[in-house]
């Protein structure tokens, strides 16, 4: 006897298996099928019976129509996690949509950060905007050392139409993990991206799409950076290393990721011995002017809609960006120790 595919769904919504493998015709009309589409869903959260060939998963990956209304959606989301198989299966099939603003996406937020479903979650909204969204991911981003790139492209997808003028620093900090301009382009697309949205002005855009620009410039002296760096040493740094040569290894890690110029000295171990101990807060305040730069507190005005009547919140939130920057780049050397208080 010739089974056909609604035989088969028939078979397997009544908890039976056929023993025969059956698939679509070609080029068969797909329509008539997605009244099925309600049970196959209720079917991804149960395990696959032992002899099971076809996947409801798979089927429904085929019959999906190109827009899903939202009660498709939401019993798709009652579904998640499911089994590890089918909860990665769903999540993929939602990654194909953009998920109507009526549905309740909590069950995919409430995957990121799951040592099994994370990334698959975080693409399963590269079409879906959630103002909760940036939040859960940037985190992960944050401490994301592996340098593998398929991986943060999810990231990148997915921030681009999540991300704020939040994601901007961190995308930028974590491009510099990689020398090839092409890997760098994801991260700066997805810069765009959110610029685009925002629809920020094409000066202040050519601005924060630059990674030069994010880099920290030292206005202070060699001897005020010394004190920075002494202070940086003694209370937030964990090192074996201690003393002198300590503070000359985060130095040079410092350096590496700010501009300093440290003329007349020819090193920074000269700049440190000539330095004195009340360089040590002298050089905190160095740091803080070292962030006054007009030209990205005007883009986080545009960005953000802040008024110029609270161009103090301004500056305070230029400064965490700047701060995300520098911290998403210092944690790739070196750990820093417990607060203390």
């Amino acid at each position: 006897m010739d089974y056909t595919m609604h035989d088969a769904i028939k078979w397997m919504l009544a908890g039976k298996s056929l023993i025969e493998p059956v698939w679509f015709e070609e080029n068969e009309d797909l329509k008539p099928y997605r009244s099925y589409i309600p049970a196959l869903c209720d079917l991804l959260r149960a395990d696959r019976h032992k002899f099971e060939i076809l996947d409801p998963a798979i089927i429904l990956m085929q019959i999906m129509p190109a827009d899903p209304d939202a009660a498709i959606f939401k019993k798709m989301m009652e579904q998640l996690p499911g089994n590890r198989e089918r909860g990665i299966s769903i999540l993929k099939m939602l990654a194909n949509y953009q998920i109507p603003a009526e549905v309740d996406i909590t069950p995919v937020l409430d995957l990121i950060g799951d040592d099994y479903f994370s990334t698959t979650a975080i693409f399963a909204l590269r079409k879906t905007y959630h103002a909760d969204a940036e939040e859960k991911i940037l985190p992960l981003l944050r401490e994301e050392f592996r340098g593998d790139l398929k991986l943060l492209k999810i990231y990148c997808d997915t921030l681009a139409v999540n991300g704020s003028i939040l994601s901007m620093p961190v995308l930028m900090a974590v491009s510099q993990d990689f020398e090839q301009q092409s890997d760098k382009k994801h991260f700066i697309d997805a810069v765009k991206a959110i610029c685009s949205r925002l629809q920020m002005p094409e000066d202040i855009r050519a601005q924060l799409e630059d990674p030069g620009f994010w880099k920290f410039k030292w206005e202070g002296s060699p001897e005020h950076f010394a004190g920075f760096i002494e202070f940086i040493s003694l209370f937030m740094v964990s090192s074996e290393i201690e003393g002198g040569k300590k503070e000359d290894m985060i130095a040079e890690i410092f350096m590496q990721e700010m501009q300093v110029d440290l003329s007349p000295y020819q090193s920074f171990e000269a700049a440190r011995v000539c330095s004195s101990p009340d360089m040590m807060l002298e050089g905190l305040q160095n740091l803080k002017n070292s962030l006054e730069c007009d030209v990205l507190l005007d883009a986080i005005t545009e960005g953000t809609n802040i008024l110029p009547s609270t161009y103090t919140m301004a500056k305070d939130l230029y400064f965490d960006l700047m701060n995300d920057y520098l911290m998403t780049r210092l944690r790739r050397h070196f750990s820093f120790a417990p607060n203390r208080s």
